[in-house]
């Protein structure tokens, strides 16, 4: 259980069946967890919920975790399917620059190697100058469904 959550910890976000089980379980084996995964732990749930999870060591079912702020979704399981499938066309319609930036800007929250103000600031000249917002406020206005245009630069 603590190796998959080291990998689910990675994504951006998790959603989970409700027959999912949840455990993070150093403390019944005598070890630390590599520090990459404690690190991301306590940014998503906090100090105190992850020491909490951390020292117990119990299993925790999804609408708990969901809770405790270990996923972002506990979904029924006869749902999970369609439910990750409209969350995935959600997405992929949405800003891409939107979407890369804000991953980047939030990901880099308590760095000390870059200065977080001046990446705000770029991101939004970034913003100003790109093609997505314009497009993004004119479907707002006539009510229809944006067709963003924004691409990452290689």
């Amino acid at each position: 259980m603590g190796g998959g959550w080291q990998i689910a910890s990675a994504c951006d976000f998790i959603v989970a069946s409700e027959r999912s089980v949840f455990a993070i379980t150093p403390a019944k084996l005598g070890a630390i967890y590599p520090r990459t995964g404690i690190d991301r732990l306590v940014r998503r749930v906090g100090a105190d919920r992850a020491k909490f999870i951390l020292f117990t060591g119990q299993k925790f079912s999804a609408t708990r975790a969901e809770a405790l702020g270990l996923i972002a979704e506990a979904v029924a399981d006869e749902e999970f399917a369609d439910r990750c499938s409209a969350l995935l066309g959600s997405i992929t319609r949405r800003s891409r620059f939107t979407i890369h930036t804000l991953k980047r800007l939030i990901d880099l929250r308590g760095s000390d190697s870059v200065d977080l103000d001046q990446e705000w600031a770029d991101a939004w000249t970034s913003m100003i100058e790109g093609p997505d917002l314009e497009i993004g406020t004119a479907a707002f206005l006539s009510r229809e469904q944006p067709r963003f245009t924004w691409a990452p630069t290689p």
